[in-house]
């Protein structure tokens, strides 16, 4: 195995952190720049063919990120890094090698499935959404989960994205002068991917459970079932496409765009035959998914939120003329 196709390895970051910046490359710090942007842009990273500079860049492109401070940053960031990861890890004939550098114990039962202890699987399922990974749907021998290798490779995806995510998350307060200019060309880029953020392609008087819903999903959170169904109902009762629907979960760690395509057309009643609607705000409630603000007085359902409070703006301005 090539060790270097997997920068994140303790190893390799071990190995190469300890090299100046001052004598990187400019080449190696150009990827580390672009392996950050390509993050932003499309949720994956690209490895380059030279092995020692994937280590390097990668090294670099956590220490801008951390620089930087940002939330939705850290959390695209190390997704895209473990999604990469993922793309090698699901055909990697020496998976145990890479799950034991990285502390997940892993054994091979037979060819092509594996087994992992229930305590760890536990750990490292918790954040998947997909009802497959519920303990009620795997199978246990001896206090351990059956596993294929694309499995496998799922939990390891996600040990990778929670390690990076803890390692940009540490404070950076200085950094050399000569990386200033790209922490700018970065930040530049990152206020354009949250201003096209699809909050912003549907409009203005969305309700507060919408957009954290939908700010959870941009950052590459897993999120619940209810979650899924409710703002996926309340888009494309706004009106959205089911092509932009789509879009909004292709952020999401586990995205499978045919799965999430048939569960789009089925919501949108397009195979059905029945258009859903939103829950309604106590379901909401119910779902712990109700983050009320003064917009959401009176409403029963999420999609009463904008024809109502564009009908208290009216007003308001209607008062303030008389009042003028």
């Amino acid at each position: 195995m090539t060790l270097f196709k997997y920068p994140f390895l303790p190893k390799l970051v071990e190995k190469y952190s300890g090299i100046p910046i001052s004598e990187l490359s400019a080449r190696e710090i150009n990827l580390a720049k672009e392996r950050v942007i390509e993050s932003i842009r499309r949720g994956v990273v690209s490895y380059p063919s030279d092995y020692e500079e994937n280590v390097v860049s990668y090294i670099l492109a956590m220490i801008i990120v951390a620089s930087i401070g940002d939330q939705y940053l850290r959390r695209r960031y190390s997704l895209a890094e473990a999604k990469t990861a993922y793309r090698y890890l699901k055909d990697e004939e020496d998976i145990l090698e890479v799950a034991r550098e990285i502390g997940v114990d892993v054994k091979e039962r037979n060819r092509g499935s594996f087994t992992i202890p229930l305590w760890e699987y536990l750990k490292l399922s918790k954040t998947i959404r997909d009802e497959r990974w519920k303990l009620v749907n795997r199978t246990l021998i001896n206090g351990n989960v059956l596993l294929s290798r694309r499995e496998v490779a799922r939990l390891l995806m996600e040990k990778i994205r929670s390690e990076i995510e803890e390692r940009v998350s540490v404070k950076v307060e200085n950094i050399p002068s000569f990386l200033e200019n790209w922490v700018s060309e970065i930040k530049l880029e990152l206020e354009k991917r949250k201003k096209s953020e699809f909050k912003g392609r549907i409009g203005g008087r969305i309700p507060p459970c919408m957009i954290r819903i939908m700010e959870r999903i941009k950052s590459g959170e897993n999120v619940s079932h209810q979650e899924r169904f409710a703002i996926t109902s309340y888009l494309i009762g706004r009106g959205k496409s089911v092509e932009e629907v789509i879009s909004l979960f292709s952020s999401s760690p586990d995205f499978d765009e045919k799965k999430t395509r048939y569960q789009v057309l089925h919501i949108s009643g397009e195979i059905s035959g029945k258009r859903y609607s939103p829950p309604s705000c106590d379901k909401m409630r119910t779902f712990g998914l109700c983050y009320m603000d003064e917009g959401c007085k009176g409403i029963r359902n999420p999609l009463q939120y904008r024809g109502v409070k564009i009908d208290r703006e009216r007003r308001s301005k209607k008062q303030s003329k008389r009042e003028g």
